[in-house]
Parts: C-alpha cells; sequence; structure tokens
C-alpha cells in the first residue's frame, strides 16, 4: 500500500471541518461500510478507483502508518 497524504494529519471531522471553512458549505464526515463503498460504482466512479479508496479506508481501520514522515513532503 502506498501512502496518500498531506502537511498535516487530521482526523476526517477535521478535514471535513476545513472545507467546510475553505468552501463555505456545511461538510460533515461520515463512516461508511466497504459495501456501501462499492456502491460508488453505481455513480460511475470505475473499479480501480472504488477499490483505491476501499483500499485506503480498510489501511485506516487496519492502523496502516505510512513510512515516510510527513515533515519531508
Amino acid at each position: 500500500m502506498q501512502a496518500v497524504h498531506g502537511p498535516a494529519e487530521l482526523t476526517w471531522a477535521e478535514a471535513a471541518a476545513a472545507l467546510s471553512t475553505a468552501t463555505g458549505m456545511p461538510i460533515t464526515a461520515q463512516q461508511n461500510t466497504d459495501d456501501e463503498q462499492r456502491a460508488l460504482r453505481d455513480a460511475d466512479m470505475g473499479e480501480v478507483t472504488v477499490e483505491g479508496i476501499i483500499g485506503m479506508s480498510i489501511g485506516k481501520r487496519e492502523g496502516f502508518k505510512p513510512p515516510n514522515s510527513r515533515a519531508r513532503c
């Protein structure tokens, strides 16, 4: 698995709050099951994209830690 991250460690709630501030629109985080995420295919999202999203969710849920420090990003 490859890490996808930015310069700060944010919770989903913190990321949603930052997006709300940036867009001026209310955005909240919600946790979806893997099967609910697979339903993204119904929104014409490609198989590779959907499985990538699920893979990142599984990694987060199972405590994946990126091998590189955010300080080097």
